[in-house]
């Protein structure tokens, strides 16, 4: 499941400080994994800071490293992370091996069809290199490539909406460790397989924002299909669909009076 890196983004349209600092309450129902017939309940209380520096930031498209700006490109270093799942809280991975926290980091490019304070269409290309960690142990666990067409509309000077479509293609490593049965882990109700590189899922997902001056509200809904999907015959990839809901709330009590650094991608 992805961490919503959401309750972190600024949507305002006001003069932005370099930095602000609050704490963050969320909260949804997600799938135990991409293509689990089992999900849960997650909840995240965390503190939460925005950045807006020259190069480091950490606003509505995330935790990056801003590179290259134009009017029509970006050239940055996207960060994200997912919860860990225990194998024997899902029916399917029962008597498998747990999937650790996944970190990812790598270069993403973005093509700008359109951008100003009021709407963005975009285009994004980001390669994700993938680490897993269990608090001990860390292991290289493969790449991601993401494409993703995004549109974001400014309602008014508080909401935003938001729609989102991507792909998302892994390496046999990455899809292996989600998909991939090693024979001491078959049964009889679930057979050894070697999981492929290629497609996994096409994406959908809505959005709308809230932002007062100190105040961030989200509600959000996935939906993720799997026809198609390269590993389409493993035990483990039980559902052609999986839905997400989530909804997050975010209060900035502290907000510096040096002002940030405001890219050209549409901040607001």
């Amino acid at each position: 499941m992805k961490i919503v890196i959401l309750l972190l983004f600024s949507v305002s349209t006001f003069a932005e400080p370099l930095y602000e600092v609050g704490t963050a309450i969320g909260g949804g129902y997600v799938p135990d994994y991409p293509g689990s017939d089992q999900g849960r309940q997650r909840t995240l209380i965390i503190p939460s800071f925005i950045y807006r520096g020259e190069i480091f930031k950490n606003d509505r498209r995330g935790s990056r490293a801003l590179f290259f700006s134009s009017k029509y490109w970006d050239f940055d270093f996207s960060f994200g992370a997912s919860f860990p799942i225990d194998a024997e809280d899902n029916r399917a991975r029962n008597g498998m091996d747990d999937l650790d926290w996944l970190f990812e980091i790598g270069p993403r490019i973005t093509y700008f069809f359109y951008r100003s304070n009021k709407r963005i269409l975009s285009l994004e290309f980001p390669l994700r290199f993938i680490t897993s960690t269990d608090g001990e142990f860390t292991r290289e666990r493969g790449q991601r490539f993401v494409p993703q067409l995004d549109f974001r509309e400014n309602l008014d000077e508080h909401w935003r909406f938001g729609l989102s479509y991507k792909l998302n293609y892994g390496n046999l490593t990455i899809n292996d460790y989600i998909y991939g049965v090693p024979e001491r882990s078959a049964t009889s109700q679930r057979e050894a397989y070697q999981a492929e590189a290629g497609f996994i899922s096409q994406d959908y997902s809505t959005s709308l924002f809230y932002r007062s001056k100190n105040f961030i509200g989200i509600f959000g809904i996935s939906y993720r299909q799997f026809h198609g999907s390269i590993n389409q015959d493993s035990p483990l990839l039980r559902v052609n669909e999986n839905t997400g809901v989530f909804m997050a709330f975010n209060y900035f009590f502290y907000q510096s009076k040096e002002q940030g650094k405001i890219d050209k991608s549409g901040e607001y």
